[in-house]
């Protein structure tokens, strides 16, 4: 009963995530909290973006995920609209994302900088 495929020709097996994810860097990072789960550690991040309408926001890790110093870097990005709005106050403009990084993910990590265009944060792991 299900269609093996849909209407544009896609298997409904193929994830969006195998998709190459083809994000901007947000502009600014506004603040970054962690706390201990069970799985590891729930990273939350706010950041300011330079247009209205960015979406899809997700911390991507840099290098694969490998630990430099003892910092495991991410970087905020977002997809940018096809018609971007320029202006406005800061808070029309922000943008959250949350993820949890496994123990694994976070071995020899001692903290963790979220990057943006402007700026970043380094947070310590809890």
């Amino acid at each position: 009963m299900i269609p093996e495929q849909t209407s544009d020709g896609q298997s409904f097996s193929v994830s969006q995530e195998q998709a190459q994810y083809i994000g901007v860097p947000v502009q600014r990072i506004s603040r970054v909290e962690t706390h201990r789960v069970p799985e590891g550690q729930l990273i939350l991040v706010v950041g300011v973006a330079s247009t209205h309408g960015m979406h899809d926001v997700r911390l991507i890790a840099r290098d694969g995920g490998s630990v430099e110093s003892g910092v495991l870097t991410l970087d905020l990005m977002a997809l940018p609209p096809s018609k971007p709005i320029i202006g406005g106050s800061d808070i029309t403009r922000q943008l959250t994302s949350a993820t949890v990084l496994t123990d694994q993910q976070l071995a020899g990590a001692r903290s963790i900088r979220i990057k943006g265009v402007e700026n970043s944060i380094d947070q310590r792991i809890r």
